[in-house]
């Protein structure tokens, strides 16, 4: 029986039962199982209590000698103690007796070290002097690396005269012949790193480390390497002149992409661990590239002057740099260069290196706004139509040529962020400004010309109607256009802002940055709309002159028949008896009815169906359009119906006097009219409601019955009539 359950911290009875138990099957054999199992346990606990009395008796047996053991132990740590504390005491006397002899030792061994320093420093004197001597043979001899030794070992002598009252005069002797030995080694140093010689540019490090002169063998290092760039450089631009910039341009950076490579092998044998290889690669292309960005910058100007379009090579010449500057970074930073995969462009953090390597692009991104100008202008006369004659084939012409413009404009936002990811957004938007601007000139035009067939009296002014319409349509999408363009804009600087603000630190001068962040603000504020606020006003002011040559236009036929309506108004005297219900509406006002009724005809092709820029056009001109009124149709019927009683108002009180038959009449007509216009769902003005009031009352209740209706009105109508 396992019986090691037992010793468990977590023995419980009943499971270890139940385990026990598990694999017998019968309840006779568990009974059987069971009772083995309690004779099993009675014998291992009488194993137990037999194994227990036996150690108790043991220990029992034992406790007198470890009584003894202990008492020995005892005796033996007391007398420890007491040998302890009388050692402390001699140690204590032996200080008090000697100490007087220990301070003379340190003196005399103060005296002794004072005595060897200035025997040292009278020997080194010595060799100084020796040495100074000495080595003014060994320069006649030329050997540069016996004279560096002997400056080391000058070196080493000074560092024990350093107390010396003339210490500061030997340094500087010291320093005067390290500059002698530079100078001599300076032509083969040249050369040794001039030809990339290892064993010889290995011999110069030794020995200028040795001189503590590692710093001015790595400005020759610098030096060396910048000559041998720049000439190079010059050797690939002169030989250069019949390619393409980009193609001499690129041929540059991988020159001194090859060359950086080669250089980070060279110093990782050449040079020891404690300098930063990083450090003096960063250093040597800043030194390079200040000398070289003059000349990059006139390969990419002439590049830009030789093109009608110069935006497109702007591009080119700016993915050059670009990879450069990842490719440059990716090897002086991880020793590879980076992956050709199509967009070499990274988000580095502006550094000096950085700026240099993108400082020839930077005037050209100041002067971004101008060459794009150039740019749409040459690409908006390769799409232009040709010139029409007829005012209505100009307007027709309008769609086609927004579509152009817009079409150019929105690839100047992919160009504008794909060149600098919006940091130049601010010149697109003057640029696109003064290019809408141009643009508009032929929205000018066609407005001159319509005002000039308006005032044209042998032009039949309802044939301008469909060509107003047609024109409001045109600056109605015009408007649309530009809204969603100003969108397009926000929505691309919120997608570039992670980025943009390295592009700006790159290309932008200070001012720019100001008026950078002045636009982000603006952006912030909600006011995208205002990116193209002059071109917006000069829109709408040519909208609402449209619209008030159409609304003439349509008013115009009903304008003559008022002009006829007052000499209808004089009648016969004989007539003065005549019942109301024999006046019939006049002439003038029976076709001024027929005309508004057939109105809604005239305007359904045009206003019924929905046009979402004629609509704007109409908001623009006028703000009654942006109510609910039932469409711009029923809106402009309403202002047609306003305009009609307006006008005959204006005929009404411009009578002089008024008979009572010519009171009838007018109350007739003005009725009639009252009908026309409620058929079309329009209700007369207050002011001819009030003088249809006023013309109705009878003389004697005019006074008190008068009361409520404008007081200029009342003396008006009162004097027509003759009322006393």
């Amino acid at each position: 029986m396992d019986i090691s359950a037992f010793s468990s911290d977590n023995f419980d009875v009943k499971t270890w039962i139940n385990e026990s138990l598990k694999n017998v099957k019968d309840q006779e054999n568990k009974s059987v199982y069971v009772g083995n199992m309690v004779k099993k346990l009675q014998l291992y606990v009488q194993q137990v209590n037999s194994g227990l009395e036996d150690m108790s008796e043991q220990v029992v047996a034992s406790l007198p000698r470890i009584m003894r053991d202990a008492n020995v132990l005892s005796q033996e740590a007391e007398m420890l103690r007491q040998k302890m504390a009388s050692v402390k005491q001699e140690i204590i006397d032996v200080e008090k007796n000697t100490r007087a002899s220990m301070a003379s030792l340190e003196r005399i061994d103060k005296i002794k070290s004072e005595l060897l320093s200035a025997k040292q420093s009278l020997h080194e004197a010595d060799n100084w002097t020796l040495m100074t001597t000495d080595i003014e043979e060994i320069f006649e001899q030329g050997d540069i690396v016996v004279v560096a030794s002997k400056i080391v070992s000058m070196q080493q002598c000074l560092s024990v005269l350093m107390h010396a009252p003339d210490f500061e005069d030997k340094r500087l002797q010291l320093e005067t012949l390290k500059n002698r030995l530079e100078a001599i080694a300076s032509p083969q140093l040249v050369q040794a790193f001039t030809s990339k010689h290892l064993e010889d540019a290995h011999k110069f490090v030794r020995i200028f480390s040795s001189m503590e002169r590692l710093p001015q063998l790595l400005s020759y290092y610098d030096k060396c390497q910048k000559g041998v760039y720049c000439q190079e450089v010059k050797r690939l631009i002169e030989n250069g002149e019949d390619l393409s910039g980009e193609t001499v341009l690129k041929q540059i950076y991988e020159f001194l992409l090859a060359e950086c490579q080669t250089q980070m092998k060279w110093c990782t044998q050449l040079l020891p661990d404690s300098i930063g290889l990083e450090t003096l690669l960063t250093n040597l292309y800043k030194d390079v590239l200040e000398s070289l960005n003059s000349d990059i910058g006139n390969i990419i100007s002439t590049a830009l002057r030789e093109q009608v379009e110069p935006i497109p090579v702007l591009l080119e010449m700016q993915k050059l740099v670009f990879k450069f500057d990842v490719d440059l970074h990716a090897m002086m930073y991880s020793g590879k260069q980076s992956r050709d995969d199509g967009d070499s462009e990274v988000v580095l953090p502006p550094s000096q290196l950085r700026l240099l390597i993108h400082a020839p692009l930077s005037p050209h991104l100041s002067n971004y706004g101008h060459l794009q100008y150039s740019s749409m202008l040459s690409q908006l006369h390769k799409q232009e139509d040709v010139t029409r004659d007829d005012v209505m084939d100009q307007v027709d012409g309008l769609a086609h040529s927004t579509d152009v413009v817009f079409k150019i404009m929105t690839e100047a936002v992919d160009t504008c962020f794909e060149l600098s990811r919006g940091c130049v957004v601010t010149q697109l938007i003057e640029t696109c400004n003064k290019f809408l601007l141009d643009y508009l000139q032929r929205f000018s035009s066609i407005s001159k010309q319509i005002s000039s067939k308006h005032n044209d009296a042998d032009v039949d002014p309802w044939h301008l109607f469909p060509l107003c319409l047609a024109f409001l349509q045109a600056q109605g999408d015009l408007l649309h256009r530009m809204f969603v363009w100003s969108n397009l804009i926000a929505d691309r600087v919120n997608e570039n802002r992670p980025r943009v603000g390295v592009f700006g630190a790159l290309y932008l001068s200070k001012e720019e940055t100001r008026a950078f962040h002045s636009f982000l603000l603006m952006l912030e504020q909600g006011d995208e709309h205002q990116l193209l606020p002059s071109i917006a006003v000069k829109v709408e002011k040519m909208c609402k002159s449209i619209h008030q040559i159409t609304y003439e236009v349509i008013f115009n036929p009903i304008s003559s028949y008022i002009n006829k309506a007052q000499s209808s108004w004089t009648q016969n005297p004989q007539r003065s008896n005549l019942p109301d219900y024999s006046f019939t509406p006049q002439e003038y006002v029976t076709q001024i009815g027929e005309y508004l009724l057939t109105l809604p005809q005239h305007l359904e092709p045009f206003l019924l169906s929905e046009n979402p820029s004629l609509t704007k056009a109409l908001q623009c001109a006028d703000p009654e359009y942006k109510q609910d009124g039932g469409g711009p149709a029923n809106i402009l019927l309403a202002m047609l119906a306003r305009g009609t009683c307006q006008a005959l108002c204006d005929r009404i009180l411009a009578t002089p006097k008024l008979s009572a038959v010519a009171c009838k009449q007018l109350i007739t007509d003005v009725d009639y009219l009252n009908n026309v216009l409620e058929e079309l769902g329009v209700d007369l003005t207050e002011t001819l409601q009030q003088i249809l009031t006023l013309l109705r009352l009878d003389p004697a209740d005019y006074h008190q019955q008068s009361i409520g209706c404008s007081h200029k009105l009342v003396a008006s109508i009162r004097e027509m009539r003759s009322l006393v």
